[in-house]
């Protein structure tokens, strides 16, 4: 190569070739590699990130509708419905057998349980009046067997049942005897703890009425002035001087058991005793306020104590001896009962555990009694019960073998399983039929039903209540909306009923269906209605998302009032913008879309 380059390029390449032999040489040549290799690096960099920000570009699948006018003035929704009957069942042999009778032409209306075709078949008719003759003996046989010992085994289960009562009724009375005996004492605890607690508090009353007493006499003996004028005591008794004195020493000898029982502090152990002691006590009041009305009887009066003072006090006195004999009399009352308490009851659980022991008695003779019974019973079933078992069981063989035979002979009829209109018949006299064959079809079409699918949005403008118009002259009434949309067609599913006792409308066919709906009000005439899963709403703003070119663009929009899934838009759309219904939620602005169907 170097001998085809003239001269002067020759020389050029000498001279270099020498320069890269060179220790500087050989660094400006690794130094040009490196650069090479790095230029190349980031040029193959480059082309990937081009690549994969190509391949991680995101394209959403959207569904979309074209804003119209509201659809507003629309005052029907109109689509088309699949015409079902009620139900519709095929009927099939259930037995093998020939055909030898059949009762219906197809278009028949029949009721459940009406006869439509007879077989026959020879061996099943056999079979049956083979297993009748042998149960109607095996039934005789066992009859025959259990004659002989049926009475002596009803005499001894009715002994057994006898003695099982009185066991019965013994242990109820065993029962009751101690529940008795356990609530009359936990009764009678309770009754002698509440005797004894009412009994404190009578105490404290009885001494009230003391203290009172003793209240009343000192407001008359007493010589301070705050009880009672001056100089009373120059009149008090003045008739009989010996009247004062008994009355103040009654008052002492009163004031002083007073005093004792104030300080008792009275609790249920001690009631009784204290009782006792203050019944004393209130003897002891009542003969010292019978002390002051005879004092009061020979008391004069004057100017500090008048007639009426007097008589108001004479009347005072007499009233409170009255309540002193009423509470000494309760009081006596009351400690006879407390003194008593411990007697009745020990008279009365005696006399229930007496009671208990007895029932006791009473159950272990009739439990005796029940076991001799077993005995006697069991001694009369030995004699037959090999023999019962034996006819039972070629019984119970031979009712076997001729519920089957029936129930085969019962098959050989077929009969409708519902009220309906025969549609369609498979056999005919003669045919050879197995077991599953269908020899007819059946269905009832009195009431039918019309199933459609609408959008959701659709479905809170229908007129629920309204008839709905099926083809050109009918009527039916919406029977049930389905809870949730189709996940696939997200269309909601509606069934109208019908009732078709004139046969107007044939199963299986189509038919045009008009529901009316609810007309949208506008807050303005711009003003359009979209479905309200488009819309999204934050914060700060509310938006939706409409498709231009292949591109979603953000469109913020101000709304009206809301109308079941329908919102009105007051600002931001208008007729003929493609908005994006499905898919919204999760796109940015300018973001490409693809628009399914």
């Amino acid at each position: 190569m170097l001998e085809k380059l003239n001269p002067f390029h020759r020389s050029k390449k000498e001279k270099i070739m020498k320069f890269l032999k060179t220790p500087i040489g050989v660094i400006v040549l690794l130094l040009v590699l490196v650069f090479s290799a790095s230029a190349s690096i980031n040029y193959i960099n480059s082309e990937d990130k081009q690549f994969e920000e190509k391949k991680e570009e995101k394209i959403t699948q959207v569904k979309t509708n074209i804003i119209d006018n509201n659809n507003n003035n629309a005052s029907f929704i109109e689509t088309v419905g699949v015409i079902k009957a009620e139900s519709t069942i095929d009927i099939t042999a259930t037995t093998r057998g020939t055909v030898k009778g059949i009762f219906f032409q197809v278009g028949d209306e029949v009721n459940i349980n009406t006869p439509l075709v007879s077989l026959y078949d020879n061996t099943t008719l056999t079979t049956l009046n083979n297993a009748q003759t042998n149960y109607a003996n095996m039934k005789n046989n066992l009859n025959a067997t259990t004659r002989l010992s049926e009475e002596s085994i009803n005499q001894a289960e009715n002994g057994v049942k006898a003695a099982q009562e009185s066991v019965k009724s013994a242990e109820i009375a065993l029962e009751t005897a101690k529940n008795n005996l356990e609530n009359s004492k936990t009764l009678r605890k309770k009754n002698n703890l509440d005797t004894k607690n009412s009994a404190i508090v009578s105490y404290n009353g009885f001494l009230n009425t003391i203290f009172s007493a003793l209240d009343d006499v000192k407001s008359l003996i007493s010589t301070d002035s705050t009880y009672y004028p001056t100089n009373i005591e120059k009149v008090l008794g003045a008739k009989k001087p010996e009247t004062l004195q008994k009355v103040k020493t009654s008052y002492s000898s009163v004031s002083n058991s007073y005093n004792k029982l104030n300080q008792k502090i009275i609790t249920i152990d001690n009631i009784t005793q204290e009782m006792e002691k203050i019944t004393t006590t209130l003897a002891q009041t009542q003969t010292m306020v019978n002390n002051m009305l005879s004092a009061l009887d020979n008391t004069v009066t004057d100017l500090n104590f008048t007639d009426a003072m007097l008589s108001a006090q004479k009347t005072n006195f007499i009233t409170l001896r009255s309540a002193i004999v009423n509470a000494q009399s309760s009081a006596e009352s009351i400690l006879r009962n407390l003194e008593n308490l411990d007697l009745v009851t020990k008279q009365e659980i005696d006399s229930l555990e007496s009671a208990v022991l007895s029932a006791q008695n009473q159950l272990d003779l009739a439990k005796t009694n029940y076991n001799n019974a077993l005995v006697s019973l069991e001694n009369a079933k030995k004699g037959k019960e090999q023999q019962i078992i034996s006819s039972q069981t070629s019984l119970d063989s031979a009712r076997g073998q001729l519920n089957l035979a029936q129930a085969q002979t019962a098959d050989l009829s077929i009969k409708a399983p519902i009220n309906g209109q025969i549609t369609n018949k498979s056999i005919e006299l003669g045919t050879e039929v197995n077991p599953g064959q269908v020899i007819a079809q059946i269905q009832q079409a009195k009431n039918v039903k019309i199933e459609i699918s609408l959008p959701s949005e659709d479905i809170y403008r229908i007129g629920k209540d309204k008839p709905i118009k099926i083809g050109d002259q009918y009527e039916g009434m919406i029977s049930s909306i389905a809870p949730a949309a189709d996940p696939i067609t997200r269309k909601v599913k509606i069934e109208i009923v019908y009732n078709n006792e004139n046969n107007d409308l044939i199963p299986g066919t189509y038919i045009d269906i008009k529901i009316p709906v609810k007309q949208l009000e506008k807050t303005n005439a711009e003003s359009v209605y979209v479905p309200l899963r488009a819309l999204t709403i934050t914060q700060s703003e509310k938006y939706v998302f409409v498709a231009e070119d292949g591109i979603a663009k953000k469109v913020n929009i101000k709304t009206g009032t809301t109308e079941g899934a329908m919102i009105e838009i007051i600002e931001g759309l208008k007729p003929g913008d493609q908005l994006i219904t499905e898919g919204a939620k999760t796109l940015e602005d300018g973001e490409t879309i693809d628009i399914i169907k």
